[in-house]
């Protein structure tokens, strides 16, 4: 096993997203023998288990698939876990968008905006380093006016504030509740990780106040 098919398998199992049977792994590097892959597959998956690695390399319906290890699912798990609490919810995924559209924003637009209490799901923005304070606004009683952060821009995999979609883009095709609801449905497809997967995320059960709700 040369060390540059080891990286190559490697790297392939790294990128595949369920088992891939040694044909199709071949894709990758078609001039080697499918019984010499299945060879060094099977040597990986025994040096992986010598030197006691974090993940493991097992056949799984068929095919070749990299899992962590079972001895360490509770550590797996608690990361999942902390993960799927720092979901955003719908209300705070709005409020972000409105920042990241209309900054420098004070509470108070955004509020107008959106038509409801914001200053819980402020709250949440700033302690996850979405948005921070940029000052304060010269208007009446100079309130806090906030923007996006770095962490935003990385988070959603942007270079700068430039790459975001012309909201005139946005605007021309927002006019029906279908489109909208299209829109929607596309979003949580493909990005259920920021996009909440339940209305209970975004309205709690029971007579709580509007920033309950939006927290």
């Amino acid at each position: 096993m040369t060390p540059e098919t080891k990286r190559i398998l490697e790297a392939v199992l790294f990128a595949a997203t369920g088992p891939q049977t040694t044909e199709q792994i071949s894709l990758a590097i078609p001039d080697r023998p499918l019984d010499e892959l299945e060879e060094i597959l099977s040597d990986l998956r025994a040096e992986y288990e010598r030197e006691e690695r974090g993940w493991r390399l097992e056949e799984v319906a068929g095919g070749w698939l990299l899992t962590s290890d079972p001895a360490l699912y509770a550590y797996v798990e608690r990361f999942l876990e902390g993960r799927r609490r720092s979901r955003l919810s719908r209300a705070a995924m709005e409020t972000l968008a409105v920042v990241a559209y209309r900054q420098p924003i004070t509470r108070g637009e955004l509020e107008e905006m959106r038509g409801v209490d914001c200053g819980a799901v402020l709250h949440t923005l700033l302690e996850r380093e979405m948005i921070t304070v940029r000052g304060r606004s010269d208007a009446l009683g100079r309130p806090l006016i906030y923007g996006t952060t770095g962490r935003f821009l990385e988070h959603f995999g942007l270079p700068s504030l430039d790459a975001l979609p012309k909201l005139e883009e946005f605007e021309s095709l927002w006019d029906t509740d279908a489109v909208r609801t299209e829109v929607e449905e596309e979003a949580q497809r493909r990005f259920p990780e920021i996009v909440s997967v339940s209305e209970a995320e975004e309205q709690p059960p029971g007579d709580a106040s509007p920033a309950d709700r939006e927290d």
